[in-house]
């Protein structure tokens, strides 16, 4: 798929679900949504397929080993994200009970997927900080 000239399809590094860190790029400390978030950052994932090529105007916010633009923004108001910042411990929780085979599929170990299912927090802080953005 393509949109605004960038490309999204099958990460070539596999699902990725869980709890993961992500780092924050520099360009972030000048973003509204993320500027005030520590260099490393704890969010849900749960996803097949990646953002493989940004728009040429896209700014990276935020990036993982797995994954190199979990986080962007084109524009001034419009972000994008490869995480979940709606998802809680709960939530994860059920993901693996009802996607489990589907994980170990892909090679996830659901025993290690539960023991590290702590929220941050952070995500919801994120989602706050964007609907704050978009009624302001």
């Amino acid at each position: 798929m393509h949109v605004l000239g960038g490309t999204v399809g099958q990460n070539p590094n596999g699902a990725e679900f869980g709890v993961v860190d992500l780092m924050k790029h520099q360009a972030a400390n000048h973003d509204p949504l993320f500027k005030d978030f520590p260099d490393i950052m704890s969010m849900y994932v749960f996803h097949y397929e990646s953002v493989l090529q940004l728009p040429s105007d896209a700014v990276v916010l935020a990036s993982n080993s797995h994954d190199p633009y979990q986080a962007f923004r084109y524009g001034q108001n419009i972000w994008g994200v490869q995480f979940h910042p709606e998802f809680d411990s709960e939530i994860m929780e059920h993901a693996i009970d009802v996607y489990g085979c589907a994980m170990k599929d892909a090679n996830y170990d659901l025993t290690h997927l539960r023991q590290n299912n702590v929220d941050s927090g952070q995500g919801h802080t994120l989602l706050r900080r964007f609907i704050k953005a978009a009624y302001a």
